[in-house]
């Protein structure tokens, strides 16, 4: 507290006494002379005085004053005693109301000695300052001597409440004082800008030198939130106790508080102000916080200049606080103990971190922290971070973490930790400006580590510094699998040496088909090298205790020698084979070359395999298999994916007495002779005398010349094709490929010509066909297509058209025998079997991609005749025979369920509509009967729907000479022809028939007789 309060009440004490020099004149030259001395217009209302024993009381009423001192006091009585010389023996005033003007010294007052001052019931104001003075006594005011005095004072400004005893001591200036204080609500805002709150004080004081101190007990209550006020708040608590030494002179305030209870703990605090604010402070407890109750308090961040705001990094927990100072406005220091504590970074959190740390204005300091990272634990963890971006962080550590806690630090993509730790040690140095190293070594144990659906054991040592990791080793286990891998790993950059067995059944769900089987276990002794975007593997892998088997092309087993011998590089998408030497038991495979963009290959390749009769086995080749040599030798270039033009090739290939087995032909393909020359974009392929099963090409050439635009011709001359049943039926509901447009075949065009001196198929029992045709914008053009035997004969032509989306086909023709069973059964085979010579012709047109699509797609005109044949199967005529129930024709004549229908003939021509066939003149003339029709067959819908008239000739004219009713039925009157109609409707394979009673064929039998008289010439030839 500044001087001002001792200064205002002294001024007002001496004035008292000055006024007392003028008690003996008269009541107008008293208001003339103390106004001059007090530098106010000064008036007396009343002037009384008496004497009793040996004293002269003088007392003025009513004093009103105007000027430096203003207002007016009620009542001021003087006691002056006359024995032994005039004295003045006391003082007293009391009602007054008096505003003092900050005179700053211009006005020097002399003091007056008394024996009592007594100033009571009065209000004061000294400048804008107000005090409500109770009580003020002053006993034997003598210079040099002790005096004492009481004060009770009130205030609005320093103070609520004063009151104050003592002695005191006069000299020169002000008086020394001491004493007991007690003083309520004390403002320490007016002390310092830096600190706020009420103060309540009860203790020894003193005033000496011009500097005021008091010690005692204190409670402060009502500090503000650091919200509620604009000012930098150091230190503030809504309610603390304990013992407090103030000192406050002109120069500055000192605070010094020593056990304040706050938090069930002491706190020791000392602070120093100047007029300026806060200069000095020291702080400490004896005992650990609540972490968050000191972060409200204490706002570190107004102590020092750091850009770190220290209470928003640790955050629960307790802290004791060893030492927190600040010296000389701007040395700042403090030295904390953590316990429990929680410490965030980022989106990172550290639970039940104990340690010490010490802040300074340069820097943070670690000093044996330990804690928890979600099941990990760090310990040890040293160092410095200055605040200063030009300074060296310098941290050490080290640490035990669970790999499952992993991916909450790093972002591991597809890999999983489900168990295993690694420990070790860590150290952080380097600035933000020069830049940071981070080193460390640490070893990994018991490593569950899951990629997709793989899983493996690690466990090694290694050691890292910045984002460089070096494993030495790292060894990775699981079941067979026995890797040992050596190297350095960064980003972008990698160098590994890869030692040991690798179980094929840890990577069949990565990188093995469904339809391959393998099995075993390879070595493996690899350098993978992966700098400047250049990723290389050099290396040799080998497999003989490795088992595989791809269905239909190879099965080796376990102990048959192969290996690999390889050094491949890629750079973006670009790959370089330097070597590339595989051999599997006799066969030897050396390539090497470059693959520009994914999609551009140049290479070399040799391929040698003499006496390939030793690996027939792993080739699904039977024993008898005479073996052969292969040998290939070539250098392609612009081998491009997709293949839009041909590439160039030089060399040649050469099988000797070769053998081929392909998936979808059930007979090996043997004795292959074949040479080929290539010559950059002209391909020259021969092969001579091929077997497979029965069949044998005699001489095939193939020539293509081009690449962009290839024009290719090809020749075959076979000795015999032969296909049974059994081989016809696995060709099923065969798909047509389609050709896009802008791809090679598309741009491709050629001449194409087959020839066999005995083909057999199916029922065909041995023919020659003949085939000439030509290929050009994506069309098959057949000239001629012909077949010629002892009973059949076929002479096709028309076009295939495999443009894309949908193939189209155009056929135009006759047959003889060769298809008339197949056109007749593709109504239904399983109800339908029928022998005879039938004759086809017309013209067929239809779109599909397999032969389904296309039968149920048919446009054109066909003329279907058979003659001399037999029915012995067809569902449609067994039922019509049931309802006419003649069993006379059907066991004497035509017993169709033992011997089958007999026909001298049997036809129809149809008009096709996408699918339908429609027919007006269907005709059966068997000896026993007549049977004609017309009507439709859907092949989408597998339905027909049709009229049929059965005429039983003369067998039926004589039966119905015998049954007079159904004579009637079925006479016709003035026509003369005997017919039975029926409507046959439903599923080709077993169709509805229900007897129709009109005359339901729409022309007469004799009308198909004509029909058929005028079939195609050809036809009936």
């Amino acid at each position: 507290m500044r001087k001002t309060v001792l200064f205002t009440i002294t001024i007002c004490l001496l004035a008292l006494l000055s006024i007392g020099i003028l008690i003996f004149i008269t009541p107008g030259v008293s208001s003339y002379l103390i106004g001059k001395i007090i530098g106010s217009e000064v008036h007396i209302s009343r002037f009384d005085y008496k004497y009793a024993d040996k004293t002269i009381i003088v007392g003025l009423t009513d004093v009103k004053m105007k000027g430096k001192i203003d207002g007016n006091v009620g009542s001021l009585v003087f006691y002056v005693g006359i024995q032994g010389g005039l004295g003045l023996k006391g003082i007293i005033c009391t009602d007054f109301d008096l505003r003092i003007v900050d005179t700053k010294g211009k006005t020097r007052i002399f003091p007056l000695f008394s024996d009592m001052f007594e100033i009571k019931n009065g209000k004061l104001q000294y400048g804008a300052k107000k005090f409500t003075i109770n009580e003020i006594r002053i006993n034997d005011f003598k210079p040099g001597k002790t005096f004492t005095f009481t004060v009770n004072i009130d205030n609005d400004y320093w103070f609520k409440g004063l009151c104050a005893s003592g002695e005191g001591t006069y000299r020169i200036g002000l008086p020394d004082l001491k004493g007991n204080m007690k003083i309520s609500a004390l403002d320490l805002n007016r002390f310092s800008d830096g600190i706020e709150g009420k103060a309540d004080i009860n203790g020894d004081f003193k005033f000496e030198k011009r500097e005021f101190s008091i010690t005692g007990p204190f409670e402060v209550l009502g500090y503000k939130e650091i919200k509620e006020s604009s000012k930098p708040v150091v230190l503030f608590t809504e309610r603390i106790k304990g013992d407090v030494r103030l000192i406050h002179n002109d120069a500055e305030t000192d605070i010094k508080i020593s056990r304040m209870n706050f938090k069930g703990t002491m706190l020791k605090l000392d602070l120093k102000f100047d007029k300026r604010g806060l200069t000095h402070l020291e702080l400490d407890s004896e005992d650990f916080i609540d972490l968050e109750a000191i972060r409200r308090c204490l706002n570190i961040n107004n102590l020092t200049s750091t850009t770190v705001d220290v209470w928003n990094i640790i955050h629960a927990g307790k802290v004791r606080i060893k030492k927190l100072s600040l010296l000389n406005r701007n040395i700042f220091n403090a030295y904390l103990e953590l316990k429990s504590a929680l410490i965030s970074y980022k989106k990172l959190q550290f639970k039940n971190v104990d340690g010490h740390i010490s802040i300074d204005n340069n820097s943070l300091n670690l000093s044996g922290l330990r804690g928890d990272f979600k099941t990990s634990v760090f310990n040890g963890v040293s160092g410095v971070i200055p605040f200063s971006r030009d300074k060296v962080i310098d941290l050490k550590g080290e640490y035990t973490f669970n790999l499952t806690d992993v991916p909450f630090l790093f972002d591991v993509g597809e890999f999983n930790f489900r168990n295993g730790h690694t420990d070790g040690t860590i150290a952080l140095t380097g600035s933000e400006k020069g830049g940071y190293t981070i080193k460390g070594a640490g070893q990994l144990s018991n490593a569950d580590v899951v990629w997709k659906k793989a899983s493996v054991t690690a466990k090694g040592s290694y050691e890292f510094n910045n984002d460089e990791i070096v494993f030495d080793p790292l060894i990775l286990n699981k079941g067979a699998t026995s890797i040992k891998i050596k190297g350095k790993w960064k980003k972008r950059f990698t160098d590994f040496k890869i030692k040991g067995f690798l179980d094929i059944s840890e990577i069949k769900p990565f990188f093995i088909a469904q339809s391959m089987e393998m099995d075993g276990k390879m070595v493996i002794d690899l350098s993978v090298k992966y700098a400047d975007d250049v990723f290389a593997v050099i290396g040799d892998i080998n497999m003989d205790e490795v088992y595989f088997l791809l269905p239909g092309f190879i099965k080796k087993k376990s102990g048959i020698l192969s290996s690999a011998s390889i050094a491949i590089k890629k750079k973006d998408r670009n790959v370089s084979i330097d070597k590339l030497i595989y051999r599997l038991d006799i066969v030897g495979l050396n390539l090497k070359g470059t693959i520009n963009d994914y999609k551009i290959f140049n290479f070399d390749v040799a391929l040698d395999a003499r006496d390939v009769e030793s690996v027939a086995p792993l080739f699904f080749l039977d024993c008898e298999t005479i073996g052969g040599d292969l040998e290939l030798n070539a250098s392609v270039s612009d081998l491009a994916f997709p293949v839009r033009r041909l590439p160039y090739i030089r060399g040649y290939a050469d099988i000797k007495r070769g053998v081929l087995r392909l998936p979808w032909l059930k007979e090996t393909i043997r004795d292959i002779n074949l040479i080929s020359y290539f010559k950059d974009d002209v391909f020259d392929i021969i092969a001579n005398d091929t077997k497979f099963g029965k069949n044998t090409i005699k001489t095939g050439v193939l020539r293509i010349e081009g690449t962009d635009f290839p024009h290719f011709s090809l020749n075959i001359n076979m000795e015999n094709l032969e296909f049974d049943d059994n081989e016809a039926k696995m060709v099923g509901d065969f798909r047509i490929p389609v050709i896009y447009k802008n791809s090679l075949l598309s741009r491709a065009k050629g001449d194409m010509s087959f020839h066999t001196k005995r083909l057999k198929i199916s029922h065909l029992k041995e023919g020659e066909l003949f085939f000439n045709g030509f290929y050009d914008n994506r069309t098959l053009n057949i000239d001629s297509l012909k077949i010629d035997s002892a009973e059949s004969s076929m002479n096709l032509r028309g076009s295939i058209d495999f443009s894309d989306p949908t193939p189209h086909v155009s056929i135009g023709g006759k047959t003889k025998n060769f298809l008339g069973k197949l056109i007749l059964e593709s109504f239904n085979k399983e109800s339908h079997f029928i022998e005879g010579d039938t004759s086809i012709y017309g013209n067929i047109d239809s779109s599909g991609g397999t032969f389904t699509e296309l039968t149920r797609n048919m446009n054109g005109n066909l003329a279907i005749h058979s003659r001399d044949g037999l029915i012995k199967r067809w569902n449609m005529l067994s039922k019509i025979f049931g309802l006419l129930n003649m069993s006379d024709i059907l066991r004497g004549k035509s017993d169709m369920a033992k011997k089958g229908l007999p026909y001298r003939m049997m036809g129809a021509t149809f008009q096709i509509n996408d699918g339908v066939f429609v027919t007006k003149d269907f005709i059966i003339d068997s000896p026993s009967m007549l049977v004609t029709g017309s009507g439709s067959v859907n092949l989408k819908k597998n339905a027909i729907d049709a009229v049929v008239a059965v005429s039983p000739l003369q067998t039926l004219d004589a039966m119905l000479d015998k049954i007079p009713v159904l004579g009637n039925f079925l006479r016709k009157r003035d026509k003369g022809v005997l017919h039975v109609g029926y409507n046959v409707k439903g599923q080709l394979e077993n169709p509805g028939v229900t007897l129709n009673f009109k005359d339901s064929v729409g022309l007469k039998t004799i009308d198909y007789f004509k029909r058929i008289l005028v079939l195609p010439k050809e036809m009936l030839e």
